[in-house]
């Protein structure tokens, strides 16, 4: 198959549109995104990644889609990595509040320790956080933090978490008051 004829089909060129839009979906998000046959989808995908206009990257045991000329190696695992809530909920607080413990992360989060920890490791292996040795406990801090807050921010509406979006926006906007708009005179 041509690249340069590949999106010229109507369904093809969607699912490249939709993944444009949305970096790092996997296959069943897109197919359902797009209302689209879940085998259709495949198809299509594989097309586009035979050619070379999308890329694959593994996430687990997802298979996780991005246009090929969008974003770089680096911010390609990011947003990989950062479709997890529990890594991309970390990272925000990291990112925002500085150095954390373990047991300072579990708490701010609402999480178990242990799911804490599982996606520490994961997040450390990765090259995302670093893990900086101290006694009594580890800290955690980011790899790379300025790569890391533009991602978060880039692709926040992407992940649409409530949690992310008030560590983004630390500062309190001001609720407008209710009831119907004012008349213009």
């Amino acid at each position: 198959m041509d690249p340069s004829t590949v999106l010229e089909l109507d369904s093809r060129r969607r699912i490249y549109e939709f993944v444009r839009a949305k970096p790092g979906t996997h296959l069943r998000a897109i197919a359902r995104g797009l209302a689209s046959p879940l085998g259709t989808t495949l198809f299509h995908l594989d097309c586009l990644t035979r050619t070379g206009v999308v890329v694959v990257r593994m996430d687990g045991r997802y298979k996780r889609f991005f246009a090929s000329d969008t974003l770089g190696r680096r911010e390609k695992d990011y947003v990989a990595a950062l479709h997890r809530a529990v890594p991309r909920r970390l990272l925000a607080v990291v990112v925002r509040g500085g150095a954390r413990t373990q047991r300072e992360l579990a708490r701010e989060l609402v999480v178990s320790r242990s799911t804490v920890s599982f996606h520490l490791s994961v997040l450390v292996r990765q090259g995302i956080l670093a893990c900086e040795r101290r006694r009594p406990e580890n800290v955690y801090v980011a790899a790379e933090p300025e790569l890391a807050e533009r991602v978060l921010k880039a692709h926040s509406a992407t992940f649409a978490d409530p949690v992310l979006d008030a560590v983004l926006a630390p500062t309190v906007a001001t609720i407008a008051p209710s009831g119907p708009p004012a008349a213009e005179a």
